[in-house]
C-alpha cells in the first residue's frame, strides 16, 4: 500500500484502540483524546518503519498489532488520567472541607467573642445593680442596660395595668402587659421579646419588653432572660433595703417618722429655711387623757387609737410628722406660718373627733401647741420648746384645742 495510507490506517487503528478504554468507562474527554491521538500517530510511524524493514509481515498483522499496542497504551493513559482526576477531585474536596472548617471556626470564634462580651456586660450590670439604693434605681438601671446590651429600638417595663417606665409601645405590642411567660414573637413589623420580672414582697410582676425592626435570635433571648434574673435579685435586695430603711425611720405603731428621723428632717428644713430666709411652723399634739384611756380600756385600745391617729395624719395632713414620745406627735409645715398650721390642725381636730371613738362611744380628742421659726426661736430646740409650752397652755385651758405660742390660751 501507499505509505501515507499505511500511516493513516495504523493511526486509525491505534487511535480507536486508544480511545476504547475511555469510551468503555464513560470517561471520554479531550484530556484522554489528545494524548491518545498523539500516541496513535507515533505508533503508526513506528509500525510503518517495521513494515518497511520486515516486508514479510502482513498488513493485517500490523493493523492488529497496532490495535493491541494502542489498547494497552490507551488503558495506561486512561488510568493515569483517571488517577489525576481522582486526586484533583479529592484535593478539591479537601479544600472545600477546609474552607467549611475555617468558616465554622470563625463562626465559633465570633460566638465565643459575643459570649465573652456578654459575660463582661452582665458582670458590669451586676455591679451597677449593686449600687442601686431603691427599687426605682433598679428599674432605671434595668431599662438603660437592656437598651444598651441588646441594642433595641425601644424598651418598656410594663405593669399589669399597662403603666410603667420606658419607651412607648407601638400599637401592635400593647398586648405585652398581659403576658405571664417569656415570649419571643413578631407583630406589625416589630420583633419583640418579653420576660416577666418578679418582685418578692409586693407580688407585682412587671414585664420587660424590648422591641426593634430586626429579628431576635435565641442567644439574645437567653441574654434578656439572664438580665431579668439579675434584675430580679437586685429588686429583692432593694425591697429588703427599703424595708430595713423604713423600719429604721418609721414608728412601727403609727407609721409616722421616728423621733430620730423627724429630728433629722427638721434639721434639714431649718437649714434650708435659714438660707432662704423663710419660716417653718412646728406643732406638738397630744391625745387628751391618754393615760385614762389606757387605764380604762387597756393598752390595746390605746395602741389602736395611736395607730388610727397616725393613719389619719398621713392621709389627711400629708405633712412631715413623727412620734416624739408616748402619745406626743410633732408635725412640721416647711415654709408656712404658725397660724396656717394652727388653722389646719383645728380642722383636723374636728375631723378626728368624728372618726375615732372609744369603746364607750366617746370621741377621741387631742390638744396642740404651734410655734414658728424664726419668730419663736432661732434653733430647733427653741422652737420645739415654744410649741411644747403652747401645748401645755392648751391643756391648762381645758384641752381639745390648738394654741399658738404667741397667743393667749
Amino acid at each position: 500500500m501507499n505509505g501515507s495510507w499505511d500511516i493513516l490506517f495504523f493511526a486509525a487503528a491505534g487511535g480507536i484502540a486508544l480511545l476504547l478504554p475511555a469510551i468503555k468507562n464513560d470517561r471520554f474527554s479531550w484530556r484522554v483524546a489528545l494524548p491518545a491521538g498523539g500516541a496513535a500517530f507515533l505508533l503508526s510511524l513506528g509500525l510503518h518503519g517495521v513494515g518497511a524493514l520486515l516486508p514479510g509481515i502482513g498488513f493485517t498483522t500490523l493493523v492488529a498489532f497496532s490495535g493491541l499496542i494502542g489498547a494497552i497504551i490507551g488503558e495506561q493513559i486512561l488510568n493515569r488520567t483517571l488517577s489525576l482526576d481522582d486526586r484533583k477531585h479529592a484535593m478539591e474536596k479537601e479544600v472545600h472541607e477546609l474552607r467549611q472548617e475555617i468558616q465554622t471556626i470563625r463562626k465559633r470564634e465570633r460566638t465565643l467573642h459575643q459570649q465573652i462580651e456578654s459575660h463582661r456586660e452582665l458582670n458590669e450590670l451586676a455591679g451597677r445593680f449593686g449600687l442601686c439604693e431603691s427599687i426605682e434605681d433598679v428599674e432605671r438601671t434595668l431599662l438603660r442596660s437592656a437598651r444598651t446590651i441588646l441594642r433595641t429600638d425601644g424598651v418598656r417595663l410594663l405593669r399589669p395595668d399597662g403603666s410603667g417606665p420606658g419607651s412607648d409601645l407601638p400599637e401592635p405590642l400593647r398586648f405585652a402587659s398581659r403576658l405571664t411567660n417569656p415570649t419571643r414573637r413578631s407583630e406589625g413589623g416589630y420583633h419583640m421579646m418579653a420576660v416577666p420580672v418578679r418582685r418578692l414582697k409586693s407580688r407585682d410582676t412587671a414585664v420587660l419588653v424590648v422591641f426593634r425592626r430586626r429579628e431576635w435570635n435565641l442567644n439574645e433571648f437567653r441574654l434578656l432572660f439572664t438580665i431579668c434574673e439579675i434584675a430580679h435579685q437586685a429588686l429583692l435586695a432593694a425591697e429588703l433595703a427599703d424595708e430595713i430603711k423604713y423600719a429604721a425611720t418609721h414608728d412601727a405603731l403609727t407609721n409616722l417618722y421616728t423621733r430620730l428621723e423627724i429630728e433629722r428632717i427638721l434639721g434639714r428644713e431649718f437649714l434650708l429655711a435659714r438660707r432662704a430666709r423663710r419660716s417653718i411652723a412646728v406643732a406638738i399634739i397630744d391625745i387628751d387623757r391618754f393615760k385614762r384611756i389606757n387605764d380604762s380600756f387597756g393598752h390595746k385600745v390605746g395602741d389602736e387609737v395611736l395607730e388610727r391617729l397616725g393613719g389619719l395624719i398621713l392621709d389627711r395632713l400629708r405633712l412631715p410628722a413623727g412620734r416624739w414620745g408616748g402619745e406626743e406627735i410633732v408635725i412640721a409645715l416647711p415654709g408656712g406660718k404658725a397660724r396656717n398650721l394652727r388653722d389646719e390642725l383645728r380642722k383636723f381636730l374636728r375631723f378626728v373627733s368624728s372618726e375615732i371613738f372609744l369603746p364607750d362611744g366617746s370621741p377621741v380628742r387631742f390638744s396642740g401647741g404651734v410655734a414658728e421659726f424664726p419668730r419663736d426661736g432661732d434653733m430647733i430646740a427653741d422652737v420645739i420648746a415654744a410649741a411644747d409650752a403652747a401645748l401645755y397652755r392648751a391643756k391648762d385651758s381645758g384641752r381639745n384645742r390648738i394654741v399658738s405660742f404667741e397667743e393667749e390660751a
